[in-house]
């Protein structure tokens, strides 16, 4: 199925965004050889969406999307929308955006933590204090990821909510 160029769905919008202000910050800093293949994978200033990433991004945005309306329950997106709505929709997040970005953060924490505790026990070979990863820590620091990466979305959720609460309440006379 071909991805169309342009779309009106503000999570495209926000990719393509987001893509080019990465560019203007980082452009500067490569090297010239590297100038010539960036915008095969990265896209052109002004026009992010034909390149392979920004395709690869907003297939897999679709697709979380439309995973996590199966997974949760209406009551359950609409407490989400909530506390977006509070937060004044930080960078156009929907509900299910949120949510498929919840999960993707306890994957990803899950996996780093569980991978990071051994291979800093063998490059140390228990040096540092004795450091030895048995399974269990392994596990451990594998559940401990995934509690961080699963909350760290609403631990920002809550400080965007502060912040607008209180510039609103700066702005009332």
């Amino acid at each position: 199925m071909a991805i169309p160029e342009t779309t009106d769905h503000p999570a495209h919008a926000r990719a393509d965004t987001l893509i080019t202000q990465f560019r203007q910050r980082h452009d500067h800093r490569l090297d010239p050889a590297r100038k010539r293949w960036m915008p095969a994978i990265f896209g052109r200033p002004g026009n992010p969406s034909n390149a392979f990433v920004p395709r690869v991004a907003r297939r897999f945005w679709e697709i979380g999307d439309r995973q996590m309306t199966r997974f949760l329950s209406n009551v359950q997106i609409d407490e989400i929308r909530v506390r977006l709505m509070r937060a004044g929709f930080p960078m156009n997040l929907k509900a299910t955006h949120f949510a498929f970005v919840k999960w993707v953060l306890m994957v990803t924490f899950s996996l780093l933590l569980g991978t990071i505790l051994p291979v800093l026990s063998l490059l140390t070979q228990g040096t540092i204090a004795e450091f030895n990863v048995t399974a269990t820590t392994s596990l451990f620091g594998m559940l401990i990821g995934a509690l961080y990466g699963f909350k760290a979305p609403d631990v920002w959720l809550a400080i965007r909510t502060r912040q607008r609460q209180m510039a609103i309440q700066l702005a009332l006379p």
